[in-house]
């Protein structure tokens, strides 16, 4: 679980960064690319670490963090300028999210099974 939650925050921080140059761009279709990578990443690591169970105890920040996610990809089609200023500041919180458990894990390498 240790190398899977260091991959998990190193792929964040990689798409992060590749998405700072797109959004500070005035090319709309290379910002939704990256909004759309970022996210699936995003998106297939919350399956994951609801499938394995890891870190989703009742009411904890990640169990929240996917029914926000998941209110997110139901209004997608919604309002497209609302999910553009939206989407980095997703990505942010989870990437601080990740980087928490990780150190979690690392101090305690027990801690987030339960």
């Amino acid at each position: 679980m240790k190398w899977v939650k260091a991959a998990d925050c190193l792929v964040s921080v990689i798409l992060i960064y590749g998405f700072i140059p797109a959004y500070r761009s005035d090319d709309l279709e290379q910002m939704i690319n990256w909004c759309f990578i970022a996210g699936g990443w995003q998106v297939l690591s919350m399956f994951l670490h609801a499938g394995l169970s890891w870190f989703t105890r009742k009411r904890s920040v990640r169990v929240i963090y996917h029914w926000i996610s998941f209110g997110f990809i139901l209004t997608l089609g919604a309002s497209s300028a609302w999910h553009l200023l939206l989407a980095p500041l997703m990505a942010c919180f989870y990437l601080g999210l990740c980087i928490t458990e990780t150190l979690r894990i690392h101090r305690r390498p027990l801690a987030g099974i339960k």
